[in-house]
C-alpha cells in the first residue's frame, strides 16, 4: 500500500512538473513571438540606449549617467553582444526574466497551496493586463520584483528544509535582483523573517545570528565587484544620491497614492477578493509561511503609499502576493468542495465566501481577457517611425544626436553622449541634468541633430532657445515634437536655384586631385523654398576643357533615399558622391558640372545664380580639379 501511495504521489508530481513545464515554455515562446510595437514607455528608451552604449565601450556611471544600479544593463549589453542589439533582443530578455518571476509564483504557491495552487497562480499572473503588458516591456521593475520572487521561493525551501544552501541561494538572487532597483530592498525584510522562524521553536539565538550572517554574507558579495569594477562614489552619487535628492525635491503626497492604489484595486475587484480570501484561508493555520506573505504584502504596500512619485507599471509589485493568494484561494475552495456537505454551517459559510471570490474574478476575467487582447504588441506610432527614417537619412550611423526620446535615436541606430543615455524628468528636476551640461555636452558631442519629443527638453526652455538659434528648423509637427538639424559646414558655399524650389547651398571637395581610375569624392547640399511636385536626378560630370565626360555619376539625391517629393522647407539635404574617373583619362585640368533633371524627359532644371541670371547649359560649375599621373 506504500508503494502504491509513492508512486501516485510521484505521478502527480510528474504530472505537476510537465504542467509548470508546458505553462513556462508556452509562455516564453508566445512572448518570443509578441515583441512587436514602438514603445510601451519611455524607460524602454533608455535602457536601450545604455546597453547599447555601454556595447560600444563606454563604461557605466563614469561615462554613461545612469541612476539605477547595473545589473539589468549588463544583462542587455551581455545580449547584445551576443545576438545584436535590437528592441526584439531587448524584449526577449525581458521575457525571460518574466518567466523566472512565474517560476517563483509557481514555487512559493506549491508550498502554500499545493499544486493546483502554484497553476493556478502562474494562470492569474499571466492574465493580468499589468503583468501581460510589461513582460515585454524594457524596464526595470518586473525584471526586480521576479528575481527577488524566486529569492522567496528559495527562502521557503530553507524553511521547510533548514538546508543553509537554499538561504545562500535566496540571497545571491535577492542581490541580483537588488542590483536591478533599489526600490526592491524591502524584500530583504520577509527573507530575514524566514531565519527568525526558522530557529524559532528552539530558540537557539547562535543559529538565527549565523543564518542571519549567511544571508547578509550572500547578498553583500555580489554587490562588492560593481563597487570596484565601476567607479564607487561616481555610483553611489547617481544612484542612492538621486535617490535621496529626490525625495527631497518631488513632494510626497500620500492622498493621491491612496487614491491611485484603491483605484487599482477597484480595477482589479475580482483578483482582490480572490486574494482577500486566501489571506482569511491562511489565518487558521497559524502558520510561519503567513507571516512572511502577509509581510510581503504589506510592505509592499507601504512602498507603494510612501513612493514618490508613484507611476501604474509600480503595481506590478503588488501583483505577484496578490497572485500568490488568489492560487491559495483557488486552492482551498478546490479541496473545501468535495466534503462540504458534511462539514460544520461556518465551513460551508466560509467556502460559500470563497465561492463568491472565485465568481467575482471569474466575471471580472473575460475583461481582463479582452484587455489583454489590446496589448499584443506595443502602441504603434507612425509618426515617431517617420521620425525614424528621417534621422537615418540626414545623419550618419557615427554621428551623435541629443534627443529627449530615445527609443527614436535607438530605433535610428544613432548614438546618443553617453551623459545624456537618461534625459529623465526626475534627472532634470532634482537638478542632476542642468542648461548648462546640455548645451555643453550638444557642443563636446558636435551633435548633428537635436530632437526633442517627450517634453522633457521642454523643461528647460532656455536650451530649446539656444537650439533655435544654433540650429534648423527641419521639421514640426507641433511645439512639443520637433527636429532641429545643424547646418553642415560647406568648405566652398555657393548659392544657385534650380527650377522654382531647389536651392544650391554649396559643396564639399574630398580633393583637388585626381588619378585615372580613381574616385572623386563629392558632398552636394541641397535645400528646398516650396514642395517640390516632382522627382529629379542629380547629375555630376568630370568634364575637360572641350566640355567631354571622364567621370560621370547620376543618381536621385542620397542614392534614391530621400527623393526631392519628400523635401520640407528650411532643410539641408548632404548629398554624396564618388565620381569614377575613367582609366585613360589624361593628365590636367578639369571641372565639375552639377546640376538636376527629370529622368523621363531628360530635360535639366532651369538653373541660376544667387543674382537670378541663367546659368548656361543649366549647370552649376565647381573648381577645377587636377587629374595626375
Amino acid at each position: 500500500m506504500t508503494k502504491t501511495v509513492c508512486a501516485r504521489l510521484m505521478n502527480q508530481n510528474a504530472v505537476y512538473w510537465l504542467a509548470l513545464t508546458s505553462l513556462l515554455v508556452g509562455f516564453f515562446v508566445w512572448g518570443a513571438t509578441h515583441l512587436g510595437g514602438f514603445a510601451w514607455d519611455f524607460d524602454e528608451g533608455l535602457n536601450l540606449m545604455k546597453a547599447r552604449t555601454a556595447r560600444l565601450g563606454y563604461r557605466l556611471y563614469s561615462e554613461i549617467w545612469s541612476d539605477q544600479p547595473p545589473a539589468l544593463t549588463i544583462f542587455l549589453t551581455v545580449a547584445f553582444k551576443l545576438f545584436g542589439d535590437s528592441v526584439a533582443i531587448g524584449r526577449l530578455v525581458a521575457v525571460l526574466f518574466s518567466s523566472i518571476g512565474l517560476l517563483g509564483i509557481a514555487l512559493i504557491t506549491r508550498e502554500l497551496g499545493g499544486q493546483l495552487g502554484s497553476l493556478a497562480a502562474v494562470a492569474i499572473l499571466v492574465t493580468a493586463s499589468c503583468f501581460f503588458k510589461l513582460s515585454r516591456a524594457v524596464m526595470i521593475g518586473l525584471p526586480a520584483i521576479s528575481l527577488a520572487t524566486l529569492s522567496i521561493a528559495f527562502a521557503f525551501y530553507y524553511l521547510r528544509t533548514g538546508k543553509w544552501q537554499w538561504l545562500a541561494l535566496a540571497g545571491g538572487v535577492f542581490s541580483a535582483s537588488l542590483l536591478m532597483k533599489l526600490m526592491i530592498t524591502f524584500v530583504v525584510v520577509p527573507l530575514a523573517l524566514t531565519t527568525f522562524l526558522r530557529r524559532g521553536a528552539s530558540r537557539s539565538w547562535m543559529g538565527i545570528t549565523k543564518d542571519l550572517g549567511m544571508l547578509i554574507l550572500t547578498v553583500v558579495t555580489p554587490i562588492l565587484p560593481c563597487l570596484v569594477v565601476y567607479d564607487g562614489q561616481v555610483m553611489f552619487d547617481q544612484v542612492i544620491g538621486t535617490y535621496l535628492t529626490s525625495k527631497d525635491t518631488l513632494l510626497l503626497d500620500i492622498t493621491c497614492n491612496l487614491r491611485e492604489i484603491c483605484h487599482y484595486f477597484k480595477s482589479n475587484y475580482g483578483l482582490l477578493a480572490l486574494a482577500s480570501y486566501g489571506t482569511i484561508s491562511f489565518l487558521p493555520r497559524r502558520s510561519r509561511s503567513v507571516l512572511i506573505i502577509l509581510g510581503w504584502l504589506i510592505l509592499t504596500l507601504v512602498i507603494l503609499v510612501t513612493h514618490s512619485p508613484l507611476w501604474r507599471h509600480h503595481f506590478i509589485l503588488l501583483l505577484f502576493p496578490l497572485a500568490i493568494l488568489g492560487g491559495v484561494a483557488i486552492s482551498q475552495i478546490w479541496h473545501r468542495l468535495p466534503q462540504s456537505l458534511d462539514q460544520p454551517f461556518s465551513q460551508r459559510m466560509f467556502l460559500l465566501l470563497g465561492l463568491v471570490a472565485l465568481s467575482l474574478y471569474l466575471f471580472e476575467l473575460p475583461k481582463t481577457i479582452r484587455a489583454d487582447q489590446g496589448l499584443l504588441s506595443a502602441p504603434g506610432d507612425e509618426v515617431a517611425q517617420e521620425v525614424v527614417s528621417l534621422l537615418k537619412r540626414i545623419t550618419k550611423p557615427e554621428d551623435f544626436v541629443m534627443t529627449d526620446e530615445l527609443m527614436i535615436a535607438f530605433r535610428a541606430g544613432r548614438k546618443v553622449p553617453p551623459s545624456l543615455c537618461v534625459p529623465s524628468a526626475k534627472r532634470i528636476v532634482t537638478g542632476n541634468l542642468t542648461l548648462g551640461e546640455l548645451i555643453t555636452t550638444t557642443k563636446d558631442y558636435d551633435a548633428r541633430v537635436v530632437l526633442t519629443w517627450s517634453g522633457r527638453f521642454a523643461m528647460l526652455p532656455e536650451y530649446i532657445r539656444w537650439v533655435k538659434t544654433n540650429y534648423r528648423l527641419v521639421k514640426s509637427y507641433d511645439d512639443q515634437h520637433q527636429i532641429y538639424q545643424k547646418r553642415p559646414p560647406v568648405e566652398r558655399p555657393g548659392l544657385a536655384s534650380l527650377g522654382d524650389c531647389v536651392i544650391f547651398l554649396g559643396y564639399d571637395l574630398g580633393s583637388a586631385t585626381v588619378e585615372p581610375g580613381g574616385k572623386l569624392h563629392l558632398t552636394l547640399y541641397w535645400g528646398a523654398r516650396c514642395p517640390i511636385d516632382a522627382s529629379y536626378t542629380v547629375f555630376t560630370h568630370l568634364i575637360d576643357a572641350q566640355g567631354r565626360i571622364w567621370g560621370q555619376w547620376d543618381n536621385p539625391p542620397m542614392k534614391g533615399n530621400y527623393l526631392t517629393t519628400h523635401w520640407s522647407e528650411d532643410e539641408v539635404i548632404p548629398d554624396e558622391y564618388e565620381i569614377p574617373l575613367k582609366p585613360d583619362a589624361p593628365p590636367g585640368e578639369y571641372q565639375v558640372e552639377v546640376g538636376m533633371y527629370l529622368l523621363e524627359t531628360v530635360e535639366r532644371l532651369p538653373t541660376g545664380d544667387e543674382e537670378g541670371r541663367r546659368l548656361p547649359e543649366n549647370r552649376i560649375l565647381l573648381e577645377q580639379v587636377i587629374v595626375v599621373q
